[in-house]
């Protein structure tokens, strides 16, 4: 699908553009008529949520797999796909086997970001739901990576930037240096 417009609960009107982050603003009202639209036109929809977004009694192996298996995505084909995309996120072989393993519920928010991006980034023809509040406290390299694979993963895809109104500073909110 190269363009969709829609019709916001406010009257105003979205024009959505395959390649293209578009912003809309956050609210519950604007993310359902957002998925009601992309789901009439038969688009898949992927969510990139600030909290949750992954199956927590399960691993990220098996969040990965069910994702993948929606799609008609062998495991073949996934591990190779996966293969090429770590690097972007910096994750070496020895701390994706880790990772892999990990139970979701355990994961730290970083990590659960990576799996997220990992996911969209490989879920075919998908129109993203991202909410500007994803990024908010994680590391700065891993903002400026994730923000790299979505922008490479973008042409050919609708992508909604749903932003949130700037939230006061409150300490201890940013993202800080695990202690050793």
């Amino acid at each position: 699908m190269s363009a969709l417009t829609l019709t916001l609960p406010d009257g105003g009107a979205l024009a959505l553009r395959a390649g293209q982050l578009t912003q809309c603003a956050w609210s519950p009202a604007n993310q359902t008529a957002i998925s009601a639209a992309l789901l009439a036109a038969g688009q898949v929809t992927l969510a990139l949520p600030a909290q949750g977004g992954l199956l927590s009694t399960l691993s990220v192996a098996d969040n990965l797999t069910l994702a993948a298996s929606y799609h008609g995505m062998p495991w073949a084909e996934l591990d190779a796909a996966l293969a090429l995309l770590l690097p972007a996120l910096a994750l070496d072989a020895a701390a994706w086997r880790t990772l892999l393993a990990t139970p979701t519920e355990q994961l730290s928010a970083d990590d659960r970001r990576r799996v997220l991006l990992l996911r969209a980034a490989l879920t075919p023809a998908a129109a993203w739901l991202i909410d500007s509040d994803f990024f908010a406290d994680a590391h700065p390299d891993l903002a400026a990576r994730g923000q790299a694979l979505l922008a490479q993963a973008l042409p050919g895809r609708l992508a909604v930037w749903l932003t949130r109104p700037a939230r006061a500073a409150q300490p201890g909110a940013e993202w800080k240096e695990p202690p050793p």
